[in-house]
């Protein structure tokens, strides 16, 4: 992410197939920056902005810059493995890019921003929940960013990753509890928010109640008894009767 000369906000977005995403896009009533063309540092691209005026830049790899020679300026085939195609993955290298305003801050930036890509591109990805019980209360969460409803902790499936080991990182990277009597409640899909969301969803036994939370991430973390529960998103609800079914 970066700002434009006129101080909008531009975010890049990789895709695999651009002529298919551009055809399908053109049909709606965007405002396009740039039709799709292929730029001399390699990327294949086009442009639209949103309502708030912030610039979305759709783009795949088809060239990248042969370093062996430079000074021709000279471009050499980069295969598909070479692709970057994270899920999910703008949020992450714009935090790593070590912006001043503050991980949290910059998470809230990015997320509707990632939201009008989820809506225009409606990609498949792929994701991990988890319903953490200590004795009989279970861990329930609110994000910093999005609608902040109450919800289970869990996140993205890194490449490469199993669903099981992701959602011991996402517990441990968001709460700080390690996983015990860790247990498969199943699947489901869903786009509540644009993207073609298959979520894995899990069970477990936390050691302790004690939590440190990811402050980026994380808002608000807390313990409740099942049967005293806030109103929570509407994949949590879902997610909390699997977890009902499972235990009949």
């Amino acid at each position: 992410m970066r700002s434009t000369a006129n101080h909008s906000v531009l975010l890049k977005c990789a895709v695999e197939e651009i002529e298919g995403e551009y055809a399908r896009l053109k049909g709606l009533p965007l405002e396009w920056v740039q039709a799709l063309t292929t730029q001399p540092w390699g990327h294949r691209a086009f442009y639209v902005r949103d309502p708030d005026g912030k610039v979305l830049n759709i783009h795949t790899v088809v060239e990248a810059p042969n370093p062996c020679a430079h000074e021709r300026g000279a471009l050499t085939r980069r295969s598909p493995h070479d692709r970057l195609s994270r899920r999910n993955g703008v949020a992450a290298a714009a935090v790593q890019g070590g912006c001043a305003m503050g991980k949290r801050t910059l998470i809230q930036v990015i997320y509707p921003l990632l939201q009008l890509y989820w809506f225009l591109v409606r990609p498949k990805t792929f994701g991990v929940q988890c319903v953490i019980q200590h004795g009989d209360a279970i861990l329930l969460v609110r994000n910093t960013y999005g609608r902040k409803q109450w919800t289970f902790p869990g996140g993205s499936i890194a490449r490469g990753e199993s669903a099981e080991a992701a959602i011991r990182r996402e517990v441990r990277e968001e709460v700080s509890l390690p996983l015990q009597q860790l247990q498969h409640l199943g699947a489901f899909d869903t786009t509540i928010n644009y993207k073609r969301d298959h979520v894995e969803v899990f069970a477990g036994v936390a050691p302790d109640r004690q939590v440190t939370l990811d402050a980026a991430e994380i808002l608000e973390a807390r313990w409740f008894q099942p049967q005293d529960l806030p109103p929570l998103a509407p994949a949590a609800a879902r997610i909390l009767g699997m977890w009902h079914r499972a235990k009949e």
